[in-house]
């Protein structure tokens, strides 16, 4: 029995035609995807302020699917004129809800005196990074601890009791001048059991990028207005080439969360805390250095300078991530899956895997694919050549762009039960689809083979891994 392999050629150019854009039609934007286990609800968390009074904590907390008691979990710190709102932009952009759909548990919070926590019994001028830093202290024992409560209101007005699944091990990530919050914390703490800095130089302060300003909040002094305009937060934020632009209007949507002077009048002290506690980081807590390519308050020359600091410095297993084509702002760029999958493969590098295992996948530094859908159209059954239709689809995890993960072969393996199959290989699109048209033609030997079997598998890429196969099962003709 012999396979002759043609692609539908005819077939393509047909759907080629009818969905090509126009000249002058702009690219769709890309958009991520989750699955409807993935669930948000709002977390409070209760703090201890400078005041010695409690204040509340608004926060976000994401899980997808079932949760394990030992599933670690990942707290996010947002910036300067940010909330937990940078981490989730919305339902088909968000870090937040990539991670989740990674696997592990998510919790972003807003930082004492921004957006929906705010600071009541004193001045924004207390709240330094200094002091933010004690509060993510309390945020994480109240993760492990399960001690805080979550509710299906909008805000945490009305919490209810804390009585939340206990965390497992907890990673903290911190952005921006939450980087500066998460830089020292590991050797002041030692709780957690890995830390991430994204987009800031820890070591030493670097020159104000365009776009940000100090200026005091007239009426509001103790509070300052980092961005005046979209423009500004435009210009300090994203790198054109490579920013979501339907991400970016939301991120830069005034008006803009205020943020506390103490942010700004605190920084020498953040630097001086740093040198301090990046030295007693050590070896049991890994961590990992991220930063755009084309960010203007951390350029690349300030954060290699910084790799080299916290090499030379943190007596730890430390790492580095420069992500092209992106910004300050780099959850509002293409590359954001990038991040997320370096994100991945760091954290399991160090035993802290996802709920969705993926050894293989992270030992090489390629992901498993979700799977393969595969659908085979018998054309003709009933007598030789034999002709089927195949259609199919790569399948990715949420949060993976199709752009950047797909490609490759998918192998095709046809023989009747009695003969040695023959292999052929058809591409896979950048869209994730292949199609095939495959004929069969001539008789298995002396005709006893009764079945003929069509296997499929995906062949693995540069990113991706080998998919398992599917097999589909015939009946030969009798004659």
């Amino acid at each position: 029995m012999t396979l002759a392999r043609r692609l539908a050629l005819a077939v393509a150019l047909i759907a080629a035609a009818l969905t090509a854009p126009t000249a002058h039609a702009a690219a769709p934007a890309p958009r991520m995807h989750f699955d409807n286990q993935l669930v948000v609800r709002t977390a409070c968390f209760s703090v201890v302020n400078p005041h010695g009074t409690k204040s509340l904590l608004y926060g976000q907390h994401f899980s997808d699917g079932t949760v394990a008691l030992n599933t670690p979990v990942i707290v996010l710190v947002h910036g300067v004129s940010s909330s937990t709102e940078d981490w989730d932009f919305s339902r088909t952009w968000s870090v937040a809800r990539a991670l989740a759909s990674a696997g592990y548990v998510v919790v972003s919070y807003d930082r004492l005196g921004f957006a929906k926590s705010p600071y009541k019994a004193g001045s924004g001028g207390e709240l330094t990074t200094s002091v933010q830093r004690q509060v993510l202290h309390q945020v994480v024992a109240e993760v492990k601890s399960g001690n805080y409560a979550m509710t299906g209101s909008s805000n945490c007005s009305n919490p209810g009791e804390a009585k939340t699944i206990p965390g497992g091990k907890v990673v903290v990530v911190g952005h921006s001048a939450g980087g500066l919050v998460v830089a020292g914390y590991p050797g002041q703490y030692h709780d957690v059991a890995a830390m991430i800095q994204a987009d800031i130089s820890a070591s030493k302060p670097t020159t104000p990028a365009p776009g940000g300003g100090f200026t005091p909040q007239p009426g509001h002094v103790d509070y300052f207005q980092f961005f005046q305009t979209r423009q500004d937060c435009e210009t300090f934020n994203a790198f054109e080439p490579g920013v979501v632009k339907y991400v970016q209007n939301i991120a830069c949507a005034p008006p803009f969360t205020l943020t506390p002077v103490g942010e700004f009048t605190g920084l020498d002290q953040a630097y001086a805390d740093n040198a301090t506690y990046i030295a007693k980081i050590g070896p049991r807590i890994p961590v990992l250095l991220t930063s755009g390519a084309q960010d203007t308050t951390d350029p690349p020359a300030a954060a290699n300078q910084d790799y080299a600091y916290y090499r030379s410095h943190c007596h730890c297993s430390v790492s580095q991530y420069v992500l092209p084509n992106t910004g300050h702002l780099f959850m509002a760029h293409k590359s954001l899956s990038a991040w997320i999958q370096r994100v991945v493969t760091f954290l399991s590098a160090h035993h802290l895997n996802p709920s969705v295992a993926l050894p293989k996948g992270i030992r090489d530094e390629r992901r498993s694919p979700r799977g393969l859908a595969v659908k085979v159209t018998p054309k003709q059954l009933n007598k030789f050549p034999l002709h089927f239709e195949v259609r199919g689809t790569l399948q990715l995890w949420s949060g993976m762009r199709p752009a950047q993960w797909c490609g490759g072969f998918v192998d095709v393996q046809v023989g009747a039960s009695t003969e040695k199959p023959t292999t052929a290989r058809t591409p896979v699109h950048t869209d994730c689809t292949f199609t095939e048209g495959i004929h069969v033609s001539g008789k298995p030997q002396a005709g006893k083979a009764r079945f003929i079997r069509l296997r499929f598998r995906f062949a693995g890429n540069d990113a991706l891994q080998k998919s398992a196969g599917k097999t589909f099962v015939y009946r030969l003709p009798s004659s």
